[in-house]
């Protein structure tokens, strides 16, 4: 029943090989194209979190003035450097800080951070 159907479209089997045939390629091209794509995204989704990730860190350990300072140079390709009689530059991590900082007064919090500043700033 349905064969006269078909052959009254003027489908011939050489006709449905090359629209199969066609479909499928382009079904492998949209597909690949679309793969492609999806990889781009995931790399520049991955790259932004990076980017924000390290912004963050340098904005937490550097003077809003020195990452500016570092954004400008490495835009222009031109570092520049300073020269100080005396610097010193210290970082620390105390440990079990949030747990103790969250049982006390601030008052106490501060006492506490500037007793070992207060030392380090005698030592220099």
């Amino acid at each position: 029943v349905y064969g006269d159907y078909f052959q009254n479209l003027f489908f011939t089997h050489t006709s449905v090989l090359v629209f199969v045939g066609s479909s499928i390629l382009q079904s492998f091209f949209a597909y690949s194209a679309e793969r492609s794509l999806r990889q781009r995204f995931k790399a520049k989704e991955k790259t932004d979190f990076i980017r924000e990730r390290t912004e963050n860190i340098l904005n937490t350990l550097l003077p809003v003035m020195v990452v500016e300072e570092l954004r400008e140079s490495l835009a222009s390709q031109s570092f520049s450097s300073h020269f100080y009689k005396k610097a010193t530059i210290a970082q620390s991590d105390l440990c079990g800080f949030t747990e103790f900082a969250s049982r006390k007064k601030p008052k106490q919090v501060v006492e506490f951070i500037g007793e070992p500043s207060g030392r380090f700033d005698q030592l220099t």
